[in-house]
């Protein structure tokens, strides 16, 4: 569940950055890594013992899930007759695609005197079939391997791989680079992602990147480090350690802030369901009532206009407050689970 939750996260990153078409490929691709990969990674990874038996499926286990690799032909292979169909790259030129005419070639016109297609023709039909779609997968797949950071990676012999572990960050930090704009603002963000991108720097080096004044770099990095974002390294430039002949260098660290963020979203977690139960402890009689075998389906014979009333308000807030612990539950999944924490 977590390695297919994880595909539909990046698939859903893809079409941000590349539109349906593409982000259609990179989902197929996924799909097809993910047949071999059991998990996203190992909580309490077990100590490496001899494998007398020769059991492949174990050895498959602990390979890298980095080294799996898939080809072009098997992601059209795995195209079902249903599934969306990428379109071919538009290069700019007007010319006459070629696969115009293979298409024309490939369609198979009957009479009513004519028979069935034999198995050999509908086979051969397939294959061109297939051969067409390989070609536009392709150039999709080579805008996934060219882009920053890459979605995919090219491994040799016209295969491709993921580097999960990248793109699991990446992903983290698009969902981090949210909540800390959301709580400081735009500015806040791209001090994150500064820091994340160049390292540990100081006020100087970082308002020249982020092309901020000083006044308002400072207040955003004090909010930020009182919440925990991002702290500062001292180096002091004798052995006095004066403040005033000491470096302050910033820095952002994303596992701590998964940490920070992993340990509110819990807390969130608790006062919903303790909401929930108060919301219901309220509205205990009408529930009650609402629930009983004769009375359920047939609210409008038993019920008054008032309970009713009270019945739909609490249904309505019972489904807002599950669908926000719904969210919740997919951002823990997101930041514990894609990654082991350090």
């Amino acid at each position: 569940m977590q390695v297919s939750q994880r595909s539909m996260y990046l698939h859903d990153l893809a079409v941000r950055r590349f539109g349906v078409d593409t982000a259609s490929v990179y989902l197929k691709t996924l799909r097809c890594l993910e047949r071999r990969i059991p998990r996203c990674h190992d909580e309490y990874p077990e100590e490496d013992e001899d494998n007398d038996d020769g059991d492949e499926t174990n050895m498959d286990d602990k390979k890298d899930e980095r080294e799996f690799r898939v080809s072009a032909y098997q992601v059209a292979e795995s195209w079902g007759d249903y599934d969306y169909r990428p379109k071919a790259v538009d290069t700019g030129t007007k010319k006459t695609k070629p696969e115009q005419a293979d298409d024309e070639d490939m369609t198979l016109h009957l009479s009513d005197d004519d028979e069935e297609p034999s198995y050999a023709q509908k086979k051969k039909s397939s294959n061109k079939e297939t051969l067409l779609l390989t070609g536009k997968i392709e150039q999709h797949l080579q805008i996934l391997c060219e882009s920053s950071p890459p979605f995919l990676k090219a491994m040799g012999d016209n295969n491709y791989g993921c580097d999960y572990q990248v793109m699991a960050r990446h992903l983290m930090q698009f969902e981090l680079d949210n909540l800390i704009s959301a709580r400081f603002g735009a500015t806040a963000k791209r001090i994150a992602r500064i820091l994340y991108e160049k390292g540990k720097l100081d006020e100087k080096q970082l308002g020249a990147l982020g092309m901020m004044r000083q006044k308002d770099l400072r207040g955003k990095l004090t909010a930020m480090q009182e919440a925990g974002y991002v702290d500062t390294q001292e180096i002091p430039r004798d052995n006095s350690r004066q403040p005033s002949r000491t470096i302050y260098l910033w820095f952002y660290d994303q596992d701590r802030m998964r940490k920070l963020v992993l340990n509110d979203i819990y807390k969130a977690m608790s006062r919903l369901l303790q909401r929930i139960k108060v919301e219901r402890d309220k509205m205990h009689t009408v529930i009650e009532k609402a629930e009983r075998l004769d009375v359920r389906g047939h609210e409008d014979k038993y019920l008054t206009n008032v309970e009713r009333e009270a019945l739909w308000a609490w249904r309505e807030c019972e489904e807002k407050l599950l669908v926000q612990l719904s969210r919740q539950d997919d951002l823990v999944a997101l930041l514990r689970d894609f990654l082991p924490l350090k």
